[in-house]
């Protein structure tokens, strides 16, 4: 494997943490946001940049179609399988599955990271805060209670771990 991204090591550091973890995956279930996306935007706001319009759009279109036709089905399968009452072998099978989800959300991560890469810069709650707002700003179906929550605890997140920052 070639060298990963700041990007890859911030999403890793970042995701650890549980509070992460769980706004993240409340906003992909809940409105099927693309994780990576929403952990770009805390990225980028942590180097102090403050997406704009096209920038989100050379995002998406970075990673859209690998997203959809990739990352999502071995997600789908892995979901699917955990719930399934399986023998040995399955559970080894979703074990590869699970590794290969995971390095397919790293070259999705990557991808993204190709497209736009940015200077490390001064972390900014207002950065983190725009760009969040930017890349759910046509989510009519954001409403309340939960979604304020994760995000608050994303932008929070994005701003107070320095080890995060390197």
């Amino acid at each position: 494997m070639s060298e990963t991204s700041p990007f890859w090591r911030f999403s890793l550091a970042l995701y650890g943490r549980s509070e992460v973890q769980e706004a993240c995956l409340t906003l992909q279930d809940m409105h099927g946001l693309d994780v990576n996306l929403l952990l770009f935007a805390c990225f980028a706001g942590a180097r102090g940049h403050a997406l704009t319009r096209q920038e989100l759009e050379i995002l998406n279109a970075a990673v859209e179609a690998w997203h959809l036709e990739v990352v999502r089905p071995l997600r789908g399968a892995r979901r699917w399988m955990k719930r399934q009452d399986l023998d040995a072998a399955g559970h080894g099978l979703r074990e590869r599955i699970k590794a290969a989800e995971l390095e397919a959300e790293r070259l999705e991560q990557e991808a993204l990271w190709r497209a736009l890469p940015l200077p490390d810069g001064t972390a900014s709650g207002e950065a983190v805060a725009q760009n969040l707002s930017l890349l759910l700003l046509d989510r009519a179906d954001l409403a309340g209670g939960a979604d304020v929550m994760a995000l608050e605890a994303l932008t929070e997140a994005s701003l107070t771990a320095e080890d995060i920052r390197s």
